[in-house]
């Protein structure tokens, strides 16, 4: 029997905004996802936002323990990418551009980043957030 899950992103959807697709993994797979930010108002150089995914949902690291994410070469110029563990399956992400240089494009992805389910993870439907 395969265990399958259905990731769906609950979040403020305003003008300006983060956005993920919704995701279905399967027990101990391990899927790369895009976050994209889509700005028709503004042009932005930095941005900060938590992701909070549910219990046997967790960003994947590599061989040396850091965790799987990555910008869009596409939509960067300078700009640097910062990212932790803040809480309980919480992580930060805080992007920036020390000369002040705004993301490319107005609509996209913008970040990637590998989640892993856990082998133990229930079926069903599970919530993240992107929040803060």
């Amino acid at each position: 029997i395969m265990t399958i899950v259905l990731l769906v992103f609950a979040g403020s959807t305003f003008a300006d905004n983060l956005s993920v697709a919704d995701v279905t993994l399967a027990a101990g797979e391990s899927k790369k996802i895009a976050i994209e930010l889509n700005n028709p108002n503004a042009d932005y150089s930095a941005f900060q936002f938590d992701l909070v995914l549910p219990e046997g949902i967790s960003i994947d690291k590599n061989k040396k323990d850091k965790l799987i994410v990555s910008l869009n070469a596409d939509r960067i110029d300078d700009h640097t990418l910062n990212n932790s563990v803040v809480g309980s399956n919480t992580y930060r992400f805080i992007c920036f551009s020390m000369s002040n240089s705004e993301f490319e494009d107005s609509e996209g992805d913008l970040l990637y980043v590998t989640l892993k389910a856990a082998e133990t993870v229930g079926s069903g439907t599970k919530t993240a957030t992107i929040k803060s």
